[in-house]
């Protein structure tokens, strides 16, 4: 009965891994090819140059990007994304005619056949539908850049007579990416007015795409995180009768489920992202930050909490958040707040208490109670 279940994880992982072998040999392919390395010479050797890009040119150019993709394509196969097939099923036949349209080669062909017939036999095993979809705006953003990087790289070479020191696709390569990240290197000019015009267009064609697509990309991102932030601080003001949790170890996760069957709020305190985002899915508010600071118990709204729990792995860090929650309470006239703390060596229970805990939870204390109790009751018998 394990068996599918295994076959399930398996196989995806397989064609993920056979996805990135096929992109990169079709990568490689195409380099090679475009290089001119299957003719034993360099590409400067050559008298002569085409004054049109051929086919051949074409179809190495294409076998690097399908490589590219594909790869990319190998980490959605490996998450069993449908979308991710569906891309892989398309550049495989991409791939195949590529391999029929330019200069015939057997292992790219062949990768291309068999794993085009491998993703059509293993259909099922790609199931999971992606949370995130790319938008229009963000197609045309990627589309704008791939052209901008297009624009320059042919139009250079076809221009390359009229460029000092251009010859070569990896010249022309090489020109765009410098002028595009306004390097500027100078070994490389443009020497005629065409050429000129040329690279004033080049830029201007580069840097509206990549601008484009930045605020493209990282605008929603950078737009969810600062109404994420402005929502966590509209919740916070509201935050009344609440328990402040400082620590994410195993005595807080048990006190804060204890406290949400009450119909309880916790806030979490902790140290790391990561922690906050657990948290965070389990239906808690999470910040991270330091419940040492003033300024971050003060944004916890402890003037306006029910109880403060330090529940950090070291009594040092528990005592200082004591002292400066106390401190803080008795500013804000929240005398009725209940600040419990955990301690582990029992020399720092009495300092604990001194700092303003009003209870001390000892797992030391505690589990020797209840073993204790457990072997009075059981001798009583």
């Amino acid at each position: 009965m394990l068996r599918p279940v295994r076959d399930a994880r398996v196989i995806p992982v397989l064609m993920s891994i056979a996805m990135m072998v096929v992109g990169l040999v079709s990568f490689l392919t195409g380099m090679i090819a475009l290089l001119g390395f299957q003719h034993a010479q360099l590409v400067t050797e050559y008298s002569h140059y085409l004054e049109v890009v051929s086919s051949s040119a074409v179809s190495d150019v294409l076998a690097i990007f399908i490589g590219l993709v594909v790869i990319g394509l190998g980490m959605g196969l490996y998450h069993r994304y449908r979308v991710a097939w569906r891309w892989a099923l398309f550049f495989q036949c991409i791939a195949i005619a590529n391999s029929l349209y330019g200069a015939f080669v057997l292992q790219t062909f062949l990768c291309s056949v068999v794993f085009l017939v491998v993703l059509i036999i293993f259909r099922s095993a790609f199931s999971r539908r992606s949370a995130q979809h790319m938008t229009y705006a963000q197609i045309i953003a990627w589309i704008s850049v791939l052209f901008a990087l297009a624009y320059g790289v042919v139009g250079s070479y076809l221009l390359r007579a009229q460029f000092s020191h251009l010859h070569t696709w990896v010249d022309a390569v090489y020109y765009t990416i410098v002028t595009y990240s306004t390097v500027g290197y100078g070994d490389i000019v443009p020497v005629t007015a065409n050429a000129k015009i040329f690279t004033i267009s080049m830029i201007v064609v580069g840097i509206s795409s990549f601008v484009a697509t930045i605020s493209v990309l990282l605008g929603p991102l950078i737009e969810g995180r600062v109404k994420g932030v402005l929502n966590i601080m509209k919740h916070i003001k509201k935050f009344k009768d609440h328990v402040i949790i400082c620590g994410n170890g195993p005595m807080a996760a048990y006190a804060a489920k204890l406290i949400a069957k009450s119909d309880g709020l916790c806030y979490f305190i902790v140290g790391s992202s990561k922690q906050a985002a657990i948290l965070q899915a389990k239906g808690y508010h999470a910040v991270v930050s330091s419940g040492n600071e003033r300024d971050d118990l003060e944004a916890a709204s402890i003037h306006q909490a029910k109880a403060v729990i330090c529940a950090y792995d070291e009594d040092a860090d528990n005592i200082l958040t004591v002292m400066t929650a106390a401190q803080l309470c008795k500013a804000g006239d929240n005398t009725a707040c209940d600040i419990v703390c955990r301690i582990d060596q029992l020399q720092n229970v009495e300092k604990a208490k001194m700092v303003g805990a009003t209870q001390v939870a000892s797992p030391a204390i505690i589990g020797g109670e209840m073993m204790a109790k457990y072997v009075l009751q059981s001798g009583q018998k």
